[in-house]
């Protein structure tokens, strides 16, 4: 399945239209907007009753609607009022086309808001549901959330004494539909397609036209710089050094070609590529490199032959565990000219040590640097990212960790002097420091994990289109800016059990819920993976499920460091070492394993 672009802004397909549904309890209103395909058209939803259902979800309220709990009822009502006019306030900054869902109980708002809007430049509609009352009244029974059966008689009352009033203060642009039995659509069908297809008005294409004008000159404010990637055996990583070491030939160059790959073959199935020693000036290129791009570089590196996923995994774990600066991304094929340019035709740079793959990136109109580890060529790789770069990168990073011998073995301290934990061997020391490094730069866009939605596919089913299928990675853009490693592990075990679930993206691309499959999916070698977008973006997204962040991080949290009401809640305890507090993490199951977990990597300093 192939995702395609998704329209927004003044491109947005039902842009300045506005069509008001209007009807009783038990009318059928969403059934008939279905019908007539205004969402598929691209106008939003505004209708306080989607959010409000959501709200006594989340809440426990009954949908059976007891007196006893009208106070709580009251509270999510006025709640899903604030959300709705929260998103009716961001679609109009985007005069995006909408869809007013209401009861037609008050004339004289609808009238008002209607002028407001034409104000504005918009055109509105509106498309009257009509049922009898027996037939609201056996609907209303069905519904999840029922109201009261006198409710509906009261409402259906006043709707229909409404109804003439609306069609004067809309008309012509008025429709009306019996819903009762077998309603034929076909001329509201009509009707309605003829008004949103309709040219907008003058004040609205001015708009538009401002927009667009906006738009283009921002793109071309943007100037495309080359992309990045660097090869890791032979230029960070010495592969020559690792053949010594497993065939005893000192001189491995000088190799038969054949009994070159029978060495190579023998690696199926060995970690080889993770024990490659590091060459001695591989930090100062991958510093260099990291500074001159602000840290938008990747590691481009061909898999063994004979052992594709196994070598690009073990080369990916050499990456994560021996770097001190980690890349943006990894790919692992051999396939390297795929990458040689950007999809409007910028060149991307490559600094490898085999002509091979050079040639083939130079002939798809990439820039190649010849680059050799064991002869430190660095000045080479300069000149290059001097030449195309500049000086745009951002300054080096200084490593915020601090390694100090203690009595029992090595601290590694961070900044502000907090324990990060104690460790035999300087070595053990050193690959914390470089996880940590990992596990805090990760992300670009800076939001913090603890604002990022908490949602699935249920959340958002029935309230935005979404498609499901594959996309590739290099296409998805992370945006949280903290990781877990707690997280990060259980996301690999789940990828290579085949359990992950899809990542969530808007219609930008961003990931909007899946930061740790992502990482895992890239370290794993995938190109493509499973991933629902929904066609919102992250603001949106963010807005709307606000109650969503406060539920799962604010609850007994106390300045990011602990949540006692969720563990208390699953039956576990942060009582105990670490070592116990992992033996009861593998005793149980769901909620409760999962908080001893995370009271272990508490523990343990780990965050």
């Amino acid at each position: 399945m192939r995702f395609t672009d998704l329209q927004e802004g003044p491109n947005d397909p039902g842009i300045f239209k506005a069509i008001f549904l209007a009807g009783g309890p038990g009318s059928g209103k969403s059934y008939v907007a279905g019908q007539l395909g205004l969402v598929s058209r691209g106008l939003k939803v505004l209708n306080s009753d989607d959010a409000f259902e959501y709200l006594m979800r989340k809440r426990n309220l009954s949908f059976e609607m007891p007196p006893e709990e009208q106070p709580w009822r009251d509270v999510a009502r006025s709640r899903a009022k604030e959300i709705t006019k929260k998103k009716q306030d961001m679609y109009l900054d985007g005069r995006l086309g909408l869809i007013i869902d209401g009861t037609a109980k008050d004339p004289g708002k609808m009238a008002k808001l209607k002028a407001e809007l034409e104000a504005i430049g918009y055109q509105t509609m509106m498309v009257f549901v009509n049922t009898s009352l027996r037939t609201a009244l056996q609907r209303n029974l069905m519904r999840d959330r029922k109201v009261p059966s006198e409710i509906v008689m009261k409402s259906h009352e006043q709707v229909q004494a409404n109804k003439e009033q609306l069609a004067d203060v809309f008309a012509p642009y008025y429709v009306e539909i019996n819903n009762d039995e077998n309603p034929n659509f076909n001329e509201p069908l009509k009707r309605v397609e003829k008004f949103i297809d309709a040219p907008v008005t003058p004040m609205a294409k001015d708009w538009i036209s401002k927009a667009q004008l906006q738009k283009t000159v921002a793109q071309e404010d943007v100037q495309r710089k080359p992309k990045v990637y660097v090869d890791m055996d032979g230029v960070i990583a010495n592969f020559y050094a690792g053949v010594t070491q497993v065939t005893g030939h000192a001189e491995p160059r000088e190799l038969a070609l054949q009994d070159m790959e029978d060495t190579m073959a023998s690696f199926k199935g060995t970690d080889f590529f993770y024990q490659l020693p590091k060459y001695e000036q591989a930090d100062q290129l991958i510093a260099l490199v990291n500074k001159m791009t602000g840290g938008d570089w990747y590691i481009l590196s061909s898999p063994l032959k004979y052992d594709r996923e196994g070598s690009a995994k073990h080369k990916a774990a050499w990456i994560r565990d021996k770097l001190k600066i980690q890349p943006k991304g990894m790919h692992f094929t051999g396939d390297k000219a795929q990458y040689a340019t950007q999809a409007d035709g910028t060149p991307n740079i490559l600094i490898d040590d085999y002509p091979k793959y050079l040639n083939s990136w130079k002939d798809k109109g990439g820039i190649g640097v010849k680059y050799k580890g064991h002869l430190g060529n660095i000045g080479d790789v300069k000149a290059t990212l001097d030449k195309y770069l500049g000086q745009q990168g951002v300054a080096e990073a200084e490593l915020n960790e601090i390694i100090r011998k203690v009595k029992g073995g090595y601290r590694l301290l961070s900044k502000k002097g907090k324990n990060l934990g104690t460790y035999p061997s300087k070595a053990g020391a050193e690959k914390r420091e470089r996880q940590v490094q990992y596990f805090k730069h990760m992300g670009e866009s800076g939001i913090p994990r603890d604002q990022m939605p908490q949602i699935s596919i249920k959340d958002i089913e029935g309230k935005y289109n979404y498609k499901k299928g594959t996309m590739s990675l290099d296409k998805m853009k992370p945006v949280q800016t903290e990781r877990l490693e707690a997280e990060y592990a259980e996301a690999v075990e789940k990828i290579q059990s085949g359990k992950a679930n899809p990542i969530m993206l808007d219609r930008k691309g961003r990931i909007v819920n899946g930061h740790h499959r992502y990482d895992a999916y890239r370290d794993l070698g995938y190109k493509k993976v499973p991933a629902v977008l929904v066609d919102a973006t992250l603001e949106e997204l963010m807005k709307e499920y606000a109650h969503t962040v406060e539920e799962n991080f604010a609850d007994g949290k106390v300045k990011g460091k602990s949540r006692p009401g969720r563990v208390k809640r699953a039956g576990a305890s942060c009582k105990g070492s670490v070592t116990d507090l992992r033996a009861k993490a593998k005793k149980y199951s769901g909620e409760k394993g999962k908080m001893y977990h995370w009271c272990a990597n508490m523990k343990g300093g780990k965050k």
